[in-house]
């Protein structure tokens, strides 16, 4: 993760990272990647549903991935269309929940649009 200035951080991955890493993520991805498709999507959604299942299907899950869909954002428009007033969020990676709070505090919503109220918390 590069927490850098976002035009740096364009201009680093874009102009450098990207460029040279193509060729060998590439053939690393083929490997990775199963029939089901990405195995972070296909085993996160398999998280959300037993989550789901251990809640008796009473309380909402749902699944938002910080660099792929369903996006984060998409993820609590979802809660929001279901009335919840607290989130409570478990990342499968802990290293990156700084940016959790960017994207998930009340009254912003990634970019800092407003949007409803709720209160939320991390489970690290």
């Amino acid at each position: 993760m590069i927490d850098i200035p976002w035009l740096q951080r364009q201009l680093l991955v874009r102009g450098i990272i990207v460029p040279l890493r193509a060729k060998n993520s590439t053939s690393l991805y083929q490997k990775l990647w199963t029939d089901n498709g990405s195995p972070l999507k296909y085993y996160g959604e398999k998280v959300r549903q037993m989550l789901w299942e251990t809640v008796d299907q009473r309380l909402p899950v749902a699944l938002g991935m910080r660099y792929q869909n369903p996006s984060i954002e998409k993820a609590i428009d979802e809660l929001q269309k279901q009335d919840v007033d607290e989130i409570i969020v478990f990342p499968l990676f802990p290293s990156v929940c700084f940016r959790l709070h960017r994207i998930c505090l009340p009254g912003r919503h990634g970019r800092g649009e407003a949007k409803t109220s709720y209160s939320f918390s991390i489970f690290y």
